[in-house]
C-alpha cells in the first residue's frame, strides 16, 4: 500500500512522468479549447532542419553533453540507485523498455515545458537571451535531484538548457531540441542500465 502524499495523491503519482504530464495535459487541453492560445502557440513548430550550421551545433551539443555525462560517471562512479525514487527501472516493464520510453517521452515533455511554453512566455516580455537564461535557471534548479546530482548537476543542466534554448532560437522550432535532449537522456539511461548498475 502506498503512503498518501501531502496533497492526498498516491506516492506513485510523484514519480516520472506524472509531475510533467498532468499539468502539461491540462495546459494543452486549455490551448486546444482556446482559439487565441492556439494561434499564439508558436512553440509547436518543427523548425528549420536544412541549415548546416544548425545541424552541426545540434551534433556538438549532443557530443559534449553525452561526453560530460560519461566522463562524470567514469571519474566519480556515483551510485545511481537514488534515481529509483523518481524513475524505477522497472516502472514501465523491463529496464530496457523503461529506458527507451523515458528517452523518448521525457525530452518531449521537458522541452515543451521549458523551451516551449516557458521560453515563449518569457520571450514575449524580455529579449530572447534573457528568456533563455531564465528558463535555463529554472531547468537547472529542477535537475538538482537528477543526474549528475546536486549543485554541480544543476549548474550543468542549466548550461545545457541554455545551449538548447540557443538551438531552439536558431532552428526556430522544437524538433532538433527534442532530438538533442533525447540523446542525453538515452546516455543517462544507458549508464543506469549498464554493467554494475541495478
Amino acid at each position: 500500500m502506498t503512503t498518501p502524499s501531502l496533497l492526498l495523491l498516491p506516492e506513485g503519482l510523484w514519480r516520472w512522468p506524472f509531475p510533467l504530464l498532468v499539468p502539461l495535459s491540462i495546459y494543452l487541453l486549455i490551448v486546444v479549447l482556446s482559439k487565441p492560445l492556439r494561434q499564439t502557440a508558436d512553440w509547436l513548430r518543427v523548425g528549420r532542419l536544412t541549415r548546416g550550421l544548425i545541424i552541426i551545433f545540434a551534433a556538438l551539443i549532443s557530443v559534449v553533453s553525452s561526453g560530460a555525462l560519461i566522463l562524470y560517471q567514469v571519474l566519480l562512479a556515483p551510485e545511481l540507485s537514488y534515481m529509483d525514487r523518481y524513475l524505477p527501472l522497472d516502472l514501465l516493464g523491463p529496464p530496457l523498455g523503461t529506458a527507451v520510453i523515458f528517452s523518448i517521452l521525457n525530452p518531449i515533455l521537458e522541452e515543451v515545458v521549458f523551451r516551449g511554453i516557458l521560453y515563449q512566455a518569457f520571450a514575449a516580455y524580455w529579449p530572447w537571451h534573457v528568456a533563455a537564461a531564465a528558463t535555463s535557471v529554472i531547468f537547472g534548479a529542477g535537475h538538482v535531484g537528477g543526474y549528475p546530482p546536486g549543485l554541480l548537476g544543476g549548474i550543468l543542466a542549466g548550461l545545457y538548457g541554455y545551449a538548447l534554448a540557443v538551438l531552439r532560437r536558431h532552428s526556430n522550432g522544437m524538433l532538433l531540441v527534442i532530438l538533442v535532449h533525447a540523446v542525453a537522456d538515452a546516455t543517462i539511461m544507458a549508464l543506469r542500465t549498464g554493467p554494475g548498475e541495478s
